[in-house]
């Protein structure tokens, strides 16, 4: 016999916030689903992505103390390991920054996306660091 059950029912409502929290949609500037250069794709990772991968300040504008390092702009969602981006196309003026890695090495896997099914090689770039020292890319 064969049963399927999700974990938990709240695990759409999680997932469509951190889509809704990374993607901003709707957002008047930032919105990553009306981006349709290179300067609005960084635009959108500079000012929208970067400063939400890191917690900065609480609604009432204290700082963040040091043992929420891990958590997420909206401070309720925890980073476990490093943000990675893999670039798809490659263009020779940024190919530098980001490394090869073969999808057959351990810690990568296939991702399937909405629109396509990603393998997992590529050119990748692991953003780490503190938030002010992750502006560099």
């Amino acid at each position: 016999m064969l049963t399927y059950s999700n974990r938990n029912v709240n695990t759409f409502l999680q997932v469509n916030h951190l889509r809704r929290f990374f993607v901003n949609v709707g957002h008047a500037q930032n919105d990553y689903t009306k981006i349709t250069t290179i300067d609005d794709y960084w635009l959108w990772l500079e000012n929208s992505f970067l400063k939400n991968i890191r917690a900065h300040k609480w609604c009432n504008n204290n700082k963040v103390s040091t043992d929420l390092r891990g958590f997420t702009n909206d401070t309720s969602n925890r980073l476990v390991g490093w943000v990675t981006i893999t670039q798809l196309r490659v263009t020779s003026a940024i190919r530098n920054a980001f490394v090869y890695t073969k999808g057959k090495q351990p810690g990568t896997y296939l991702y399937m996306g909405t629109q396509a099914t990603y393998d997992s090689g590529g050119y990748v770039y692991e953003i780490r660091g503190r938030p002010c020292t992750i502006h560099h890319l």
